[in-house]
């Protein structure tokens, strides 16, 4: 009984030394991307999302896989309804005219000050891409540049691959 009463012990310690090694490595982690938060979160979770049992037409409950997916697709497409048909040349006809223009718009530095802004700093990018935190810290010294590269192409018809680039 000692030694089996030694052993659960020990095995609890190597137990609980191995969460706080977890922990602590998960702690490490987040400070440096703390989008991790959630992936270990999710991973402690003790529920798991799955779907209860559903009633069948004949009123009575079903638990099998099958029939759930069965019912559940029958649910889905009973909602939805065919749409009307309509000519090409009706719906034409019925798009009113346009208020502005293309050249009408305006891009301003603080446009793309604001742009930048909302770069998420800690989102990936391809190796030889300029990382989004250094966009979104810079941000205020890169909109005038930024400004003129656009407004150069804009008025020229003509935008730059390398500006096609989407962080």
């Amino acid at each position: 009984e000692r030694k089996a009463a030694k052993v659960a012990l020990e095995i609890k310690e190597h137990l609980n030394r191995r969460l706080n090694q977890e922990e602590n490595r998960a702690i490490n982690i987040i400070r440096q991307n703390p989008k991790f938060f959630w992936s270990y979160a999710n991973s402690k979770r003790k529920t798991r999302s799955r779907i209860l049992p559903l009633r069948t037409s004949d009123g009575s409950l079903t638990d099998e896989p099958k029939e759930k997916a069965e019912l559940l697709q029958q649910q889905y497409v009973s909602v939805f309804s065919e749409p009307a048909r309509v000519s090409t040349e009706e719906a034409v006809r019925n798009i009113p005219a346009p208020q502005k223009t293309i050249s009408d718009m305006e891009f301003t530095p603080a446009c793309f000050e604001a742009a930048l802004k909302e770069l998420d700093p800690y989102s990936g990018h391809p190796p030889g891409d300029i990382p989004p935190c250094i966009l979104h810290r810079c941000r205020s010294r890169l909109a005038y540049p930024l400004h003129i590269l656009w407004k150069s192409s804009f008025a020229r018809g003509v935008v730059p691959s390398c500006l096609k680039v989407q962080y």
